[in-house]
């Protein structure tokens, strides 16, 4: 909830300014808010120079512009970026987990109720691997393994090959979660507006701090799709009913070392 301090305001107008909900007007006192309209995109607590607004009474800190990469920087922390999918077996420490779930609020969301559920028990990760492995194994059953469904699979997608080898690369490996140490699964309530595209967001800031701390990741689009709506998944991870998983990333330590920056990958651009 956005909290007011108006000893501190000085009318400028910032925070209407950049309200997109339009539920901050100017009073006698100060401002004032229509908790009613207000989203929480928290806009109007980073542009305020006063800090007249906060989260829930706990002041916002300034940024230092001292510290920030530079363009630079950044270029070559996004180019040397990678998906893993080899790990180490040495554990991620608890505090690093809990670190990298905070840093997905500070991602430019539209909902900002998202819980994580960071699992790092590995008989956890065992359980839901195998509901994962079991539904991998009943798709391919159903959509790869039948003569007349390879013939119309092949038509209808490019990619359809690629999807069997991958089905089966997994049952030779027993594993969909492919050896990582933790996973970080993001559940909210899907009647939120724009909930999973926020998730997509907060997860992004995960993966890239987890870089920083020498961590690889990798977004498991199947991971979420086998468990989201599995009834046994929600139960072991003890996921609320009017919650569902929007996001699964797989964390660990990366066993390959990258060397090299892959030049040459370019999308059309059109200027009009």
């Amino acid at each position: 909830m956005i909290t007011i301090n108006n000893a501190k305001c000085n009318k400028c107008g910032l925070c209407i300014k950049t309200c997109h909900e339009y539920c901050i007007e100017l009073n006698e006192e100060g401002i004032g808010i229509d908790y009613s309209l207000c989203s929480t995109c928290t806009q109007c607590i980073a542009v305020c120079p006063n800090q007249t607004l906060s989260w829930n009474n706990i002041s916002p800190e300034r940024i230092d512009r001292r510290i920030l990469p530079s363009s630079t920087q950044l270029k070559e922390f996004l180019k040397a970026r990678r998906s893993e999918r080899h790990f180490k077996k040495k554990k991620i420490p608890r505090e690093s987990l809990e670190e990298l779930a905070v840093m997905g609020k500070y991602s430019p969301t539209n909902n900002y109720d998202i819980d994580v559920i960071i699992v790092e028990n590995e008989e956890v990760i065992r359980q839901v691997d195998r509901i994962c492995l079991e539904k991998a194994n009943r798709m391919y059953n159903l959509y790869y393994k039948p003569k007349l469904m390879r013939w119309i699979g092949k038509r209808l997608s490019p990619e359809y090959e690629k999807q069997e080898v991958k089905f089966i690369e997994n049952f030779k490996k027993k594993s969909i979660f492919a050896g990582a140490t933790a996973l970080i699964i993001l559940v909210a309530d899907p009647r939120i507006k724009l909930t999973e595209l926020s998730a997509q967001f907060f997860l992004y800031n995960i993966q890239l701090y987890a870089k920083t701390l020498g961590i690889g990741s990798r977004q498991s689009n199947g991971g979420k799709y086998f468990l989201a709506n599995d009834k046994k998944a929600k139960k072991i991870l003890e996921i609320p009913k009017n919650k569902k998983i929007q996001a699964v990333l797989f964390l660990g330590y990366p066993s390959i070392k990258y060397s090299n920056k892959v030049e040459g990958i370019s999308p059309k651009i059109y200027f009009k």
